[in-house]
Protein backbone atom coordinates (compact mmCIF):
# COMPACT_ATOMS: atom_id res chain seq x y z
CA UNK A 1 0.00 0.00 0.00
CA UNK A 2 1.87 3.28 -1.18
CA UNK A 3 0.93 6.84 -0.39
CA UNK A 4 2.78 9.14 -2.87
CA UNK A 5 2.88 12.98 -2.45
CA UNK A 6 4.99 15.27 -3.86
CA UNK A 7 8.64 16.26 -1.85
CA UNK A 8 8.51 18.45 0.29
CA UNK A 9 11.78 19.59 2.68
CA UNK A 10 9.66 20.98 5.23
CA UNK A 11 7.56 18.66 5.91
CA UNK A 12 7.90 16.59 8.62
CA UNK A 13 5.87 12.68 8.82
CA UNK A 14 5.85 10.99 11.93
CA UNK A 15 4.07 8.37 13.80
CA UNK A 16 3.44 5.88 11.23
CA UNK A 17 1.60 3.56 12.19
CA UNK A 18 -0.45 0.58 11.10
CA UNK A 19 -2.76 -2.04 12.35
CA UNK A 20 -4.88 -5.49 10.74
CA UNK A 21 -6.59 -7.93 11.81
CA UNK A 22 -6.16 -10.75 14.92
CA UNK A 23 -6.49 -13.79 13.32
CA UNK A 24 -7.91 -16.88 15.12
CA UNK A 25 -6.06 -19.95 16.09
CA UNK A 26 -6.36 -22.54 13.81
CA UNK A 27 -6.59 -20.41 10.59
CA UNK A 28 -3.34 -20.80 8.39
CA UNK A 29 -2.86 -17.01 7.51
CA UNK A 30 -0.06 -15.50 9.08
CA UNK A 31 -0.62 -12.35 11.36
CA UNK A 32 2.98 -10.76 10.80
CA UNK A 33 2.39 -6.60 10.96
CA UNK A 34 3.31 -5.05 7.45
CA UNK A 35 6.89 -3.01 7.80
CA UNK A 36 6.83 0.23 6.79
CA UNK A 37 9.23 2.41 4.42
CA UNK A 38 9.04 6.41 4.87
CA UNK A 39 10.61 8.65 2.09
CA UNK A 40 10.48 12.25 1.09
CA UNK A 41 7.63 11.80 -0.99
CA UNK A 42 5.85 8.63 -0.06
CA UNK A 43 4.84 6.16 2.93
CA UNK A 44 5.13 2.45 1.55
CA UNK A 45 3.59 -0.79 3.62
CA UNK A 46 3.61 -4.09 2.52
CA UNK A 47 3.41 -7.60 3.55
CA UNK A 48 6.91 -9.43 4.79
CA UNK A 49 6.10 -12.31 2.18
CA UNK A 50 4.71 -12.23 -1.73
CA UNK A 51 2.55 -14.52 -2.96
CA UNK A 52 4.56 -16.83 -4.36
CA UNK A 53 6.55 -17.19 -0.74
CA UNK A 54 3.88 -17.54 1.31
CA UNK A 55 -0.15 -17.51 -0.11
CA UNK A 56 -1.21 -17.14 3.30
CA UNK A 57 0.57 -14.03 3.92
CA UNK A 58 -0.94 -11.48 5.86
CA UNK A 59 -2.62 -10.11 3.04
CA UNK A 60 -6.15 -7.93 3.14
CA UNK A 61 -8.76 -10.28 2.60
CA UNK A 62 -12.23 -10.24 1.53
CA UNK A 63 -14.21 -9.07 5.17
CA UNK A 64 -11.24 -7.62 6.44
CA UNK A 65 -10.37 -3.89 7.70
CA UNK A 66 -6.75 -2.64 7.76
CA UNK A 67 -5.48 0.78 9.00
CA UNK A 68 -2.59 2.79 7.60
CA UNK A 69 -1.97 6.14 9.82
CA UNK A 70 0.61 9.39 10.54
CA UNK A 71 0.92 12.55 11.35
CA UNK A 72 2.09 15.55 9.45
CA UNK A 73 2.81 19.14 9.68
CA UNK A 74 1.13 19.72 6.67
CA UNK A 75 -2.18 20.90 5.60
CA UNK A 76 -4.09 18.29 3.40
CA UNK A 77 -4.56 18.07 -0.33
CA UNK A 78 -5.39 15.36 -2.49
CA UNK A 79 -3.59 12.56 -4.05
CA UNK A 80 -2.48 9.51 -4.80
CA UNK A 81 -3.10 5.85 -2.88
CA UNK A 82 -1.94 2.75 -4.72
CA UNK A 83 -3.07 -0.60 -3.61
CA UNK A 84 -0.63 -3.80 -5.13
CA UNK A 85 -2.77 -6.82 -5.26
CA UNK A 86 -1.32 -9.64 -3.21
CA UNK A 87 -2.00 -12.59 -6.24
CA UNK A 88 -0.25 -11.97 -9.30
CA UNK A 89 -2.96 -10.72 -11.91
CA UNK A 90 -4.40 -8.15 -13.82
CA UNK A 91 -4.34 -5.47 -13.07
CA UNK A 92 -1.42 -5.71 -10.69
CA UNK A 93 -2.94 -2.76 -8.69
CA UNK A 94 -5.72 -0.40 -8.07
CA UNK A 95 -5.40 3.47 -7.79
CA UNK A 96 -6.98 5.61 -5.06
CA UNK A 97 -7.72 9.39 -4.50
CA UNK A 98 -7.11 10.35 -0.78
CA UNK A 99 -6.36 12.90 1.58
CA UNK A 100 -2.65 13.59 1.84
CA UNK A 101 -0.26 16.11 3.13
CA UNK A 102 0.25 18.73 0.86
CA UNK A 103 3.83 19.89 -0.63
CA UNK A 104 3.57 23.19 0.71
CA UNK A 105 6.42 24.28 3.89
CA UNK A 106 4.25 24.09 7.17
CA UNK A 107 4.45 27.81 8.75
CA UNK A 108 8.02 28.42 10.69
CA UNK A 109 7.34 29.23 14.13
CA UNK A 110 7.69 33.09 14.31
CA UNK A 111 10.96 35.26 14.87
CA UNK A 112 11.71 36.37 18.34
CA UNK A 113 9.49 40.14 19.05
CA UNK A 114 12.09 43.18 18.73
CA UNK A 115 12.69 45.98 20.55
CA UNK A 116 11.30 44.60 23.81
CA UNK A 117 11.67 47.12 26.59
CA UNK A 118 10.52 47.26 30.26
CA UNK A 119 9.69 50.67 31.98
CA UNK A 120 8.62 51.44 35.65
CA UNK A 121 7.24 54.46 34.77
CA UNK A 122 7.90 55.79 38.82
CA UNK A 123 5.77 52.91 39.77
CA UNK A 124 6.54 50.62 43.18
CA UNK A 125 4.46 47.99 41.61
CA UNK A 126 3.85 48.15 38.06
CA UNK A 127 6.11 47.84 34.80
CA UNK A 128 5.30 48.10 31.61
CA UNK A 129 6.88 45.77 28.83
CA UNK A 130 6.40 46.78 25.27
CA UNK A 131 7.82 45.17 22.24
CA UNK A 132 7.15 45.42 18.24
CA UNK A 133 4.47 43.74 16.26
CA UNK A 134 5.52 40.09 16.15
CA UNK A 135 4.62 38.66 12.56
CA UNK A 136 2.53 35.77 11.87
CA UNK A 137 2.31 35.49 15.54
CA UNK A 138 -1.00 33.81 16.94
CA UNK A 139 0.20 34.22 20.46
CA UNK A 140 2.75 36.30 22.54
CA UNK A 141 3.93 34.42 25.50
CA UNK A 142 5.97 36.96 28.24
CA UNK A 143 8.39 35.82 31.05
CA UNK A 144 9.69 36.90 34.11
CA UNK A 145 12.87 36.00 36.59
CA UNK A 146 14.66 38.11 39.50
CA UNK A 147 18.19 37.10 37.62
CA UNK A 148 19.19 37.67 33.80
CA UNK A 149 18.17 34.26 32.86
CA UNK A 150 16.22 32.81 30.37
CA UNK A 151 16.47 29.23 31.14
CA UNK A 152 14.87 29.92 34.47
CA UNK A 153 12.30 32.64 34.02
CA UNK A 154 8.59 32.00 34.41
CA UNK A 155 5.75 32.34 32.36
CA UNK A 156 3.73 35.10 33.43
CA UNK A 157 1.26 35.49 31.16
CA UNK A 158 -0.03 34.23 27.57
CA UNK A 159 -1.61 36.79 24.74
CA UNK A 160 -3.34 37.43 21.65
CA UNK A 161 -0.86 37.60 18.68
CA UNK A 162 -1.58 41.07 18.21
CA UNK A 163 -0.21 42.75 21.80
CA UNK A 164 2.37 44.80 21.62
CA UNK A 165 2.41 45.49 25.24
CA UNK A 166 1.65 44.02 28.75
CA UNK A 167 1.67 45.33 32.37
CA UNK A 168 2.71 43.87 34.93
CA UNK A 169 1.51 44.31 38.15
CA UNK A 170 2.86 42.20 41.03
CA UNK A 171 3.98 42.87 44.64
CA UNK A 172 7.85 43.00 44.19
CA UNK A 173 10.35 43.91 46.55
CA UNK A 174 10.32 47.71 47.55
CA UNK A 175 13.34 48.93 44.63
CA UNK A 176 13.80 44.95 43.29
CA UNK A 177 14.97 44.83 39.77
CA UNK A 178 13.25 42.70 37.77
CA UNK A 179 14.32 41.19 34.02
CA UNK A 180 11.82 40.22 30.99
CA UNK A 181 11.82 37.73 27.73
CA UNK A 182 9.18 37.70 25.25
CA UNK A 183 8.05 35.02 22.43
CA UNK A 184 6.09 34.75 19.71
CA UNK A 185 4.19 31.67 18.79
CA UNK A 186 1.61 30.09 16.23
CA UNK A 187 0.22 26.55 15.54
CA UNK A 188 3.62 24.93 15.39
CA UNK A 189 4.60 26.31 18.39
CA UNK A 190 7.17 29.13 19.58
CA UNK A 191 9.73 30.55 18.36
CA UNK A 192 13.06 31.77 20.66
CA UNK A 193 12.74 34.42 23.57
CA UNK A 194 13.47 38.07 22.65
CA UNK A 195 16.93 38.46 23.03
CA UNK A 196 18.78 40.57 24.56
CA UNK A 197 17.17 40.63 28.06
CA UNK A 198 15.01 43.72 29.37
CA UNK A 199 14.84 44.89 32.77
CA UNK A 200 13.27 47.85 35.25
CA UNK A 201 13.36 48.20 38.70
CA UNK A 202 10.52 49.38 40.87
CA UNK A 203 10.61 53.01 42.56
CA UNK A 204 11.83 52.69 46.20
CA UNK A 205 9.00 53.65 48.33
CA UNK A 206 9.17 57.15 49.55
CA UNK A 207 11.86 58.24 46.99
CA UNK A 208 10.13 60.49 44.75
CA UNK A 209 12.38 62.17 43.28
CA UNK A 210 13.91 59.40 42.30
CA UNK A 211 17.52 60.07 43.43
CA UNK A 212 18.57 57.25 46.16
CA UNK A 213 18.72 60.29 48.61
CA UNK A 214 15.40 60.78 51.10
CA UNK A 215 14.87 64.79 51.52
CA UNK A 216 12.46 68.02 51.69
CA UNK A 217 11.81 67.50 47.53
CA UNK A 218 10.71 63.91 48.12
CA UNK A 219 7.81 65.53 50.35
CA UNK A 220 5.57 66.98 47.85
CA UNK A 221 5.70 64.11 45.94
CA UNK A 222 4.94 61.92 48.72
CA UNK A 223 1.79 64.42 48.65
CA UNK A 224 0.56 63.99 45.12
CA UNK A 225 0.76 60.00 45.43
CA UNK A 226 -1.21 59.70 49.07
CA UNK A 227 -3.76 61.81 47.54
CA UNK A 228 -3.91 59.68 44.20
CA UNK A 229 -3.50 56.52 46.17
CA UNK A 230 -0.08 55.28 44.54
CA UNK A 231 1.62 52.74 46.02
CA UNK A 232 4.66 54.78 45.95
CA UNK A 233 3.03 56.45 49.15
CA UNK A 234 2.35 53.08 51.11
CA UNK A 235 5.01 52.89 53.55
CA UNK A 236 3.95 51.50 56.32
CA UNK A 237 1.15 48.99 57.94
CA UNK A 238 -1.91 48.27 57.42
CA UNK A 239 -0.51 48.00 53.98
CA UNK A 240 -3.54 48.72 51.23
CA UNK A 241 -4.24 51.95 52.98
CA UNK A 242 -3.00 55.19 52.91
CA UNK A 243 -3.37 56.94 56.56
CA UNK A 244 -1.36 58.74 59.59
CA UNK A 245 0.71 55.84 59.79
CA UNK A 246 2.37 56.37 56.06
CA UNK A 247 3.00 59.97 56.91
CA UNK A 248 4.73 59.20 60.24
CA UNK A 249 6.77 56.90 57.78
CA UNK A 250 7.80 59.19 55.53
CA UNK A 251 8.68 61.85 58.66
CA UNK A 252 10.98 58.94 59.54
CA UNK A 253 12.49 58.75 56.12
CA UNK A 254 13.44 62.47 55.97
CA UNK A 255 15.34 62.22 59.27
CA UNK A 256 19.16 61.95 58.79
Amino acid sequence: FTLSMNNSPGRVLSGVAFHDVDYHSGEPFNGADWPSTVGSSSIIWQTQQTFAQNPNANAIRWGTLYNFRFDANATPEFGTATLGLFKPGSPGSVGLTVLLPSASDPDPVPAAPESVAAVNNNSCDEIDVSWDSAVGATGIEVYRNSVDDSGTAALIDTLGGAATGYVDTFVGENGSTWFYWVKACNGNGCGDFSSPSTSATLQVKGDFEPNGIFDGRDINGFAAAAIAGDACADLAAPFGTIDNADTTAMAGLLVP
